[in-house]
């Protein structure tokens, strides 16, 4: 489907079975991967959107396998607290 996202995580509550936590998984290999990680985050903030209950987490769990310089968090950051806008 052309608008489907898919979490790579999603915990739910046992009682209420309402999402908890929303999490994306990505290797991160450096400035190449900028680009991975800001989807990540734009899936992550369409994900928790669509939900009908929202979750009280949202996580982007990234690891490093080799030294390298690290990613732009502020980049991310303006993402999630200014959003974006999706392609019609």
């Amino acid at each position: 489907m052309k608008n489907e996202i898919r979490s790579d995580a999603v915990w739910f509550d046992r009682i209420t079975q309402a999402p908890i936590a929303i999490t994306e998984f990505e290797r991160y290999s450096g400035k190449e991967d900028n680009l991975k990680l800001e989807d990540k985050v734009k899936n992550l903030l369409l994900a928790h959107h669509r939900w009908s209950v929202k979750a009280e987490l949202l996580i982007l769990a990234y690891w490093i396998k080799k030294l390298t310089s690290p990613p732009q968090n502020s980049k991310l950051q303006q993402i999630i607290h200014q959003g974006f806008v999706t392609p019609v």
